[in-house]
């Protein structure tokens, strides 16, 4: 069965400066009504001036509440700064791999093309070799008819 709760809080501190250089302020509260924890209703309650120690009081209880927050936000910044040096850090050891692949690369890309002027130029010693072959047999023939011709 839902827990059914009523609350009133602080909700609202507003300080006017008036012409007269005098100060005003007024304070409001909430009345929450709450199911479980969790706000079902919220009215504002009309406000109540305030002044001398109870401004003080409200004051104080800002100031703690603001100070309060602060500490945390604080906290919360150095988490994020250290989280965010760790992914600068990151970001640079990534670089650097990227630079080195990106060398490697380069280097690959060298080695395939003295390749393929490897393979070009055994190709063209393999052509050529054969050409070799091929005129040495004519030589041999050409000398053997020169031979035969020679000895008729």
């Amino acid at each position: 069965m839902p827990t059914i709760t009523e609350a009133i809080r602080p909700y609202e501190t507003l300080i006017r400066h008036n012409p007269d250089g005098t100060i005003g302020s007024h304070h409001i509260t909430i009345s929450e009504v709450l199911r479980d924890g969790n706000v079902i209703a919220a009215t504002a309650n009309p406000p109540t001036a305030i002044a001398g120690a109870d401004l003080d009081a409200v004051l104080g209880q800002a100031t703690v509440a603001a100070l309060v927050q602060v500490d945390s936000l604080k906290s919360v910044l150095a988490t994020q700064t250290n989280a965010h040096a760790a992914l600068m850090q990151q970001h640079e050891d990534l670089r650097v791999q990227a630079q080195a692949v990106a060398a490697d690369n380069a280097e690959l890309r060298h080695q395939a093309a003295l390749a393929l002027q490897t393979q070009d130029l055994q190709a063209q010693l393999a052509a050529t070799s054969a050409e070799r072959s091929a005129l040495s047999l004519q030589v041999q023939e050409l000398q053997a008819q020169l031979a035969q011709r020679d000895a008729a």
